[in-house]
């Protein structure tokens, strides 16, 4: 039994399950904190794409706590 763990442990997917799974809680926060949905940190499981799409997601919306900014006005020529 403990020789089947071990070499579970040792696995190169471990890692990235441990790596993936601690990972969701910062990128929990982040998503709090810009008004983002946090379910958004949840893609951060998915292995080799997950931590990329919930970036691209982070980076692609709008953050509903920061202001859009306002259009500017045409220049008039005159």
């Amino acid at each position: 039994m403990e020789s089947t763990v071990l070499e579970a442990i040792r696995t190169p997917g471990f890692g990235t399950l441990v790596f993936n799974l601690l990972a969701v809680w910062p990128v929990w926060r982040i998503c709090r904190r810009t008004g983002a949905c946090p379910a958004i940190a949840l893609l951060v499981v998915i292995p080799l794409v997950g931590l990329a799409a919930a970036a691209a997601a982070l980076c692609l919306s709008h953050w509903p706590k920061i202001p859009r900014r306002p259009k500017p006005s045409p220049k008039t020529e005159g």
